[in-house]
C-alpha cells in the first residue's frame, strides 16, 4: 500500500532530465509557480533556446512526464545550487549536493538550519515548496557558504519530513519497524538524519 510520496517534479525531456539537473531545477521553479525565472536563471548558463524550450515544455506539459522519485528532488536542488549543470556520471548531481552539505555540517553543524518548513497532504503528499520559497531561491550561488547551508538544510528538511509522515503512518498501522531502500540512502547525511529520528 503506498501511503505517501513526495510532491511530484516535472521530467521535461524525459530521462533526458535526469542527466541535466538544470531542467530538474526548472521543473522544481516551474511547480513553485516561477517558471518566468527559468530563462534569466538558466540562459546564461545552457544558452537561451534551451532554456526557453524547457520553458515552454513546462508551461505546456510537452514530453514532461511526473516523478517523485527523491534522487530528482536532489539534482533539482544542485541545479539551483549551481552544483550541478549536466552529469557526466550517475547521482554526480547528489554527491556533490552531500558534499556541499557536509563541509556547513563539519564547520558549524546542523542547529543553525531551519528544518519544518514543509506540508504534508491527508493523502500523504510530502511538500517541500514552504522550504523552497524561504530558503532555496534567493541564496546568492555565488557565496559558498550559503550554497553549503542551503544544502545542508534541504537534506535535513527532507529527513524531517519523511520520519514524520512516516511515524504518522507507523503508529495508525501499529507498525514500528521501518526498511529504507533506495539509492539516495548512500547519501550519509540524510540515512544518520532519518535513522536517529526514527529510533
Amino acid at each position: 500500500e503506498r501511503v505517501g510520496h513526495l510532491l511530484p517534479l516535472a521530467l521535461p525531456g524525459g530521462d533526458v532530465a535526469a542527466r541535466e539537473p538544470w531542467r530538474m531545477a526548472a521543473a522544481a521553479l516551474h511547480v513553485c509557480g516561477l517558471t518566468d525565472q527559468i530563462v534569466p536563471r538558466y540562459g546564461p548558463v545552457v544558452g537561451e533556446t534551451a532554456a526557453r524550450t524547457i520553458h515552454t515544455m513546462l508551461q505546456r506539459g510537452l514530453n514532461c512526464p511526473q516523478t517523485t522519485a527523491a534522487g530528482r528532488w536532489f539534482d533539482a536542488m544542485a541545479g539551483l545550487l549551481g552544483l550541478s549543470v549536466r552529469q557526466t556520471f550517475e547521482a554526480q548531481a547528489a554527491i556533490a549536493l552531500e558534499a556541499s552539505a557536509a563541509r556547513h555540517l563539519q564547520s558549524h553543524g546542523a542547529s543553525t538550519v531551519q528544518t519544518d518548513l514543509w506540508n504534508i497532504t491527508p493523502d500523504g503528499v510530502i511538500d517541500l515548496r514552504p522550504w523552497l520559497h524561504e530558503h532555496l531561491l534567493n541564496v546568492d550561488t555565488h557565496n559558498p557558504i550559503a550554497v553549503d547551508e542551503a544544502a545542508l538544510s534541504f537534506h535535513l528538511t527532507l529527513a524531517a519530513s519523511l520520519c514524520k509522515h512516516a511515524i504518522t503512518v507507523a503508529r495508525v498501522h501499529q507498525i514500528n519497524e521501518v526498511v529504507l531502500g533506495g539509492g539516495c540512502f548512500f547519501n550519509r547525511i540524510l540515512k544518520e538524519a532519518i535513522v536517529s529520528q526514527l529510533e
